[in-house]
Order: C-alpha cells, then sequence, then structure tokens
C-alpha cells in the first residue's frame, strides 16, 4: 500500500481497516456510519473518508470507543444521520468551541460557503430536539433570518457562535444552544 496519494480508495480502505482493528468494529458498520454521513451532506462536495476522519482524531479515545459501539449495536442500519449527530453532539465536551463550531459549518454548509440554517433546524426538528412549541422560531430569530431566507454567511455564523463555551450541548432532553434552553 505505498500509494502517497490521499483522496484514493486505497486510503479509505486503510482508514476503514485501521478503524476496523482499533475498535473492533465491522467494516459494514464504518459504511453505515460513512454513507449515513455523506447522505445527510447532499448539498456538499463529496465527503472522503479523510475528511469524515477528522471527527475522531479530536475526540477522547473513550468517547470514540463508546460512540462506536454505539453505532455497532444498531447495525440493523436503522442508523439516521440525525442520530449520528445526536450522539456525536452528546459527547461533544471533550472538542474544542472552535473545532465544533467548525465541523458544524462543515456539514451544513451551501455550495457558496454559506450555513444553511433551514437545513440546520431541520435535522434538530427530525431528531426531535425541539420539544417545546416555538423553539424553532427562535432559532431562527436568533440567526437573525430575514424573511425568505435560509442561510447566513460565515462570517456571521461564527460572529454568532465564537463566543459560546458549547455552543451546543444536549443533555437528556434538553437543547441548549448559547443562552437557549428547549425542554
Amino acid at each position: 500500500m505505498g500509494s502517497s496519494q490521499s483522496n484514493d480508495i486505497e486510503s479509505a480502505m486503510e482508514y476503514k481497516e485501521r478503524l476496523s482493528t482499533q475498535y473492533q468494529v465491522s467494516e459494514t458498520i464504518i459504511d453505515t456510519m460513512y454513507e449515513k454521513y455523506e447522505l445527510a451532506c447532499g448539498n456538499s462536495k463529496v465527503i472522503t473518508f479523510e475528511r469524515f476522519d477528522t471527527v475522531f482524531p479530536i475526540i477522547d479515545k473513550t468517547v470514540k470507543s463508546n460512540m462506536l459501539k454505539y453505532l455497532e449495536a444498531n447495525h440493523d442500519n436503522s442508523i439516521e444521520f440525525t442520530g449520528f449527530f445526536k450522539l456525536y453532539l452528546s459527547l461533544r465536551p471533550s472538542l474544542t468551541n472552535t473545532t465544533f463550531r467548525e465541523l458544524l459549518f462543515s456539514l451544513f454548509k451551501t455550495e457558496d460557503n454559506n450555513f444553511d440554517v433551514a437545513l440546520f433546524i431541520s435535522e434538530l426538528k427530525a431528531n426531535m430536539l425541539f420539544t417545546c412549541k416555538g423553539a424553532d422560531k427562535e432559532f431562527e430569530q436568533y440567526f437573525d433570518l430575514k424573511p425568505g431566507e435560509h442561510t447566513i454567511e460565515y462570517s456571521s455564523f461564527k460572529k454568532l457562535t465564537e463566543s459560546f463555551n458549547s455552543p451546543i450541548l444536549l443533555y437528556g432532553k434538553q437543547y441548549v444552544f448559547g443562552s437557549y434552553i428547549f425542554q
């Protein structure tokens, strides 16, 4: 495997082998994780294994292990991206604010490099993270969306999120975004 190319099939297979060996997780599970992640990023360019891999080095080893065990336990392909995202959010205190913000932006980035607030809110709603009436409207107001708009520029997104110690955390039934708590 002497290839030095970073985006070829070989490196993707090496990545799968490494994860499979390291965490005793079948490659089928890793494929499922990758496919779900890629589906969720349909409005982005093709997601490489290398990009997906960036999620893992920045997470504590125990958290990674637990995450993969959780995904393996749901090997019937019932895992949707929202499930993975919810799990990821609940385990994210080990990430720095900047790393998390960049990851979040990359997941919901439009082709013209804006943050898709509407898609982000729909993912949260699909995962039933909004359990009080009107929470989605509060989010829209928070992002200062004008009528008919559904995206904001990266600079605005960064400004809105950089002052948070933890931009988004999931605690049981509560969804916390900055100072907002939705129960």
